[in-house]
């Protein structure tokens, strides 16, 4: 058996727990390349990815000569600093949660000297990637923007090429089904359970692995001529809000905001009580006050006359501890006074 260590699921929609990782499957080197994968597309030679100055700002990392790691807090603390930081590092590439870039993003666009050298990709991960917050911060930064999706207890899973158009599996190291709600086969093309095994973890492996989202699969060649798998997510199984009457999922709430999103950058759905719920909305380039009315009559259809929908524009959502914000948020759950 390899040498082990402990580590902690994300927990973000649900009980964080601890398992046994094999030094084998976090291998820096496998692990930066399945996350900047797309550098290798573009031409770059293996050894240079590894060389690329890369800056994260995330919850845990390590800072070496060519890896900058900011944490989330800090950066919140002094963005300007933060910025400061990246530009003295020269970073080739950003990596952020989508929230943090936005945070960026207004603070560049009203003071484009801060982040000189400019990097020249972006790589979000962690939340949701709406098409407006991409175009917002790819053209405030001027850099290209790449998106990630992996778990803390998997890795990298996938990634996306130059055409944008879902993450290209990482098939070397994982196998990714979608699945029916009893795990069967999903039918080619359609939306279910995306069911990870993880190739890689030799000491703990997960094997059909409910990720707790939502997506879908597609096997034919992309645009950009790799001929691996792409999966799509569209939000998670395991993120609801529970009223006596029922549960109304995340991906309720997506359907009920998807008209809505060339508008805003972000959104938020907390319960307030089982008879009130706000929507929390950062509003786009394009946002008009008429939104706030129809997200409340959309959200209204939607759980009902007898909850109270409140809709307020915000500058930032509110966090979880790990650095990330969450869609759906049930506040009952917290202690009065309590913050996220």
């Amino acid at each position: 058996m390899t040498q082990s260590y402990w580590y902690e699921t994300s927990g973000t929609s649900g009980t964080p727990f601890t398992f046994l990782m094999s030094d084998h499957a976090r291998t820096p080197m496998y692990s930066e390349f399945a996350s900047l994968r797309f550098l290798w597309w573009q031409g770059v030679p293996f050894s240079k990815i590894f060389s690329t100055r890369l800056a994260r700002i995330k919850i845990r990392a390590t800072s070496t000569e060519d890896r900058l790691f900011i944490p989330v807090e800090e950066f919140q603390k002094d963005i300007r600093q933060a910025l400061t930081q990246i530009a003295q590092f020269k970073a080739e590439i950003v990596s952020a949660y989508p929230s943090i870039l936005l945070d960026m993003a207004r603070l560049i666009e009203r003071e484009p000297l801060l982040l000189d050298p400019v990097p020249r990709f972006i790589l979000a991960f962690g939340e949701e990637l709406s098409n407006s917050l991409r175009k917002f911060v790819s053209k405030a930064i001027g850099s290209e923007i790449y998106n990630r999706y992996g778990l803390e207890e998997i890795g990298a899973i996938g990634v996306e090429c130059s055409v944008h158009d879902g993450f290209h599996i990482n098939t070397e190291s994982i196998i990714i089904e979608i699945t029916d709600d009893a795990y069967n086969p999903a039918a080619h093309g359609t939306e279910g359970r995306v069911v990870a095994t993880d190739l890689f973890n030799y000491n703990m492996p997960f094997i059909r692995y409910d990720t707790g989202d939502h997506g879908r699969v597609s096997y034919e060649p992309c645009a950009c001529g790799l001929r691996s798998p792409r999966l799509w997510v569209s939000g998670r199984y395991t993120a609801y809000l529970a009223f006596p009457s029922r549960r109304i999922h995340h991906l309720e709430f997506d359907g009920a905001m998807d008209g809505f999103m060339h508008l805003i950058f972000q959104y938020q759905i907390a319960k307030r009580s089982d008879t009130e719920i706000i929507a929390r909305i950062i509003p786009g380039p394009d946002f008009h006050e008429g939104v706030i009315e129809k997200v409340r009559e959309k959200l209204t259809e939607l759980v009902g006359e007898s909850i109270d929908v409140q809709v307020e524009t915000v500058q930032k959502l509110p966090r979880v501890p790990r650095g990330k914000s969450r869609i759906v948020l049930d506040e009952t759950d917290f202690p009065q006074g309590a913050k996220t």
